[in-house]
This record gives C-alpha cells, structure tokens and sequence, in this order.
C-alpha cells in the first residue's frame, strides 16, 4: 500500500532566499500527510517531494505492524489484526523479530495469536522444516495455555 499522489500545495519564496515548502500526500485510503519545511536556496524540492512520500509510506507501515503486533499481544488468540499500509514481508519480519524478543505476558499473547495459524503458515512465516514446525506448536500450545491462565486469573 502506498502514496497514491503527492503535491506541492505552496512553493513561496522567502526573504532570505529560501523557500517554504508545504507537501500533501495523499494514501490509498484517501487520508492526507502533510510536509512542511523551509528548501536551502537551490534544493531540489521535487526530490524532496519523492523523499517525503517514501518516508510517509515507511512511517505508516511502521505504525501498521506496530498496531498489529500490539493487538496481538494484548488480545492473544481473540486478536484478528489487520493492516492498510504495511506489506506482508513486513508483517512478517515484525512477527519473527517480536517473537524473538518479546517476554512476558505480551509473549504469551503473540504465542496464543501464533498458535492460531496453520502449520504451512508458521512454517512460510519462520523459514521452519516440518519438524521443526512441530516443535514451534508444542512451544506455542504452551504460550496458549499461559495467555489463558494469565486472562482467567483472579483474586481472592
């Protein structure tokens, strides 16, 4: 997902002989990012245009997978997370890494939303043999009955 258009709204030039600047982007989804700035005098605002976008797109997915993974690890298995900005090889590289890093209760939280998915996913996701998927399930079964425990938890 991506800009799907970018403009330069104002290009005034100032007493000093740079410019200000004021970008719109707009996404796929219609939702507009504004930029603004002041351009050094002789800056390529066109570049700075397509440099804007491209950080607008990364900043977005970012903030996408972010969502994403916070709602799995908060919800666990209840999670049904989705993206609009991020791309799936980016989906996946925040699940492999959040796997690998995260601990406690927002562990057993991704390990119960992990536990939903098919062996031919986990398998695709983290680059697994058949085994070695097998091991994952037992790892993640166990995270499932932790994030269960941990949400049925109460008082006395």
């Amino acid at each position: 997902m991506s800009i799907a258009t970018s403009v330069i709204l104002w290009d005034q030039r100032q007493v000093d002989g740079r410019r200000y600047v004021r970008e719109r982007h707009t996404d796929h989804l219609g939702a507009m990012h504004h930029v603004d700035y002041l351009a050094e005098f002789g800056q390529d605002v066109n570049a700075g245009l397509v440099a804007s976008g491209t950080r607008i797109e990364a900043q977005l997915a970012e903030s996408d997978v972010a969502r994403f993974l916070g709602e799995a690890q908060t919800l666990g298995h209840l999670a049904t997370p989705t993206v609009q900005h991020a791309t799936l090889a980016q989906v996946q590289a925040g699940l492999r890494e959040a796997f690998r890093q995260t601990t406690g209760e927002p562990a057993a939280g991704l390990g119960a939303w992990l536990n939903t998915l098919t062996n031919a996913r986990l398998q695709a996701l983290f680059g697994l043999d058949a085994a070695q998927v097998l091991l994952l399930r037992t790892r993640l079964g166990e995270l499932r009955t932790t994030w269960d425990r941990i949400q049925t938890a109460a008082g006395e």
